[in-house]
């Protein structure tokens, strides 16, 4: 009969039972070995200190598609996505937030990071970047991409905007088929589609790269018209068939900036923060009140009248705390100093955060539940409809309105008047 095998013995135990003298010194060693192996297992594994400030830093609202800076320096859009203007490499519209992987350059050029601000427009997105550049993807149609002439682009590829190189970007922002760059010495420069004049280079002709406009410390692009803050006060430029442009005309387009005028004698000076919608263009002052200008049918200027003006001769009614402002297609939306948001114009899609019995609003409403606001979004079109979005102070995003395009970013379909939270 064969003899079972003996089991190995560990060397420690053997050292134990030979040697009674090292019993307790052994026995103390494997304490503390099973006392380090049971912490170690027990203490979960460090954080990437990436992943724990990767917070939303900046947002977007383009006509039917929204976009988020996050603090790693990446970017994620949703919404529609019918050119490829959300960068996945899809032409899939996306419900939920998807990461922007185009790739700069060439195909295996690197992937788009480093991301400081990005501004959405119709077909097209762009971003700066922290070395101080400027990349856009999407349609190139009317060569809102930038990149110069004779320069294809995919919409799987983020190209590189041919701004002169002494030119550091300051601030980005996107019309329907145009786009625009405030860079170091207060220059702007635009670029893309022209017939309207919405460049501002005293031309009707679309740009493939950047041409410079002049001197603004602030710039906000429109569907078809641009304005810019400038050493003499407001400018705009662009379409103007509503008054959109300020200057006390109508349907007297421009095609180089014009002061926008206060009254028949004075031009709009102390002016903070300027932004525009489809029709209309308001601006923020120093004194932070607001003054809206153009189209009122659907009481987008806030002065409690549904009748248009083609000067900044009215302030928006019960606004006086405005640290930060935005426009949209028909209505625009603006963080008071408390951190609440008040909302005016079209309400068709709920944008306002009203239900369906109020159709627009003549002069600012509040957001209910919407608090700790630090920065919003505001956007719309005919077709796909008006939404709002808003960046709290806990880096949440909120989006409510239309959701024809997943504008909303929550997944599924359906409008809200209630800021639903967008699903990162």
């Amino acid at each position: 009969m064969r003899t079972p095998p003996v089991a190995p013995t560990h060397p420690l135990m053997l050292s134990i039972a030979s040697d009674p003298g090292r019993r307790w010194r052994d026995l103390v060693r494997v304490l503390v070995v099973a006392i380090g192996l049971a912490l170690a297992m027990a203490i979960p594994a460090a954080t990437p200190a990436a992943a724990l400030g990767d917070e939303i830093t900046q947002i977007s609202a383009g006509p039917a598609h929204a976009c988020a800076v996050k603090s790693s320096g990446l970017v994620y859009c949703w919404g529609r996505n019918h050119k490829g203007q959300l960068g996945d490499g899809t032409t899939q519209t996306r419900r939920t937030p998807v990461k922007v992987v185009v790739r700069m350059g060439e195909r295996g050029g690197a992937q788009l990071k480093g991301v400081v601000e990005v501004a959405a427009g119709l077909e097209s997105t762009c971003a700066r970047r922290s070395n101080d550049t400027v990349w856009c993807w999407g349609s190139d149609g009317s060569g809102q991409l930038g990149n110069g002439p004779g320069s294809p682009s995919t919409i799987k590829v983020a190209v590189k905007v041919a701004l002169p190189d002494a030119k550091k970007p300051l601030q980005i922002t996107a019309g329907w088929y145009h786009a625009c760059a405030r860079t170091t010495g207060h220059s702007t420069y635009c670029w893309g589609g022209n017939n309207y004049g919405q460049l501002g280079d005293g031309t009707f002709t679309s740009r493939a790269a950047p041409v410079s406009v002049g001197l603004t410390s602030n710039v906000a692009a429109g569907p078809y018209h641009t304005c810019g803050a400038g050493g003499p006060g407001a400018l705009c430029w662009g379409r103007n068939n509503q008054g959109q442009l300020g200057h006390g005309a109508l349907n007297q387009s421009s095609k180089s900036p014009q002061p926008v005028r206060r009254n028949n004698s004075t031009d709009l000076k102390d002016v903070s923060q300027l932004t525009v919608g489809t029709s209309h263009s308001c601006a923020r002052m120093t004194n932070r009140t607001i003054r809206c200008w153009g189209l009122g049918s659907s009481g987008q200027l806030g002065n409690n009248s549904t009748g248009p003006t083609q000067r900044a001769d009215t302030a928006v009614k019960s606004m006086d705390t405005a640290a930060h402002l935005a426009s949209g297609d028909n209505h625009s939306c603006a963080r008071t100093t408390d951190r609440r948001v008040w909302c005016w114009g079209s309400n068709d899609d709920r944008q306002l955060g009203k239900g369906s019995a109020v159709t627009f609003k003549k002069k600012p409403v509040r957001v209910a539940g919407l608090t700790n606001v630090t920065h919003v979004a505001v956007n719309g079109t005919f077709a796909d409809g008006g939404y709002s979005c808003a960046l709290k102070s806990d880096r949440t995003v909120w989006c409510w309105g239309s959701n024809t395009k997943g504008q909303l970013g929550r997944g599924g379909s359906g409008k809200s008047k209630d800021p639903q939270r967008v699903r990162f």
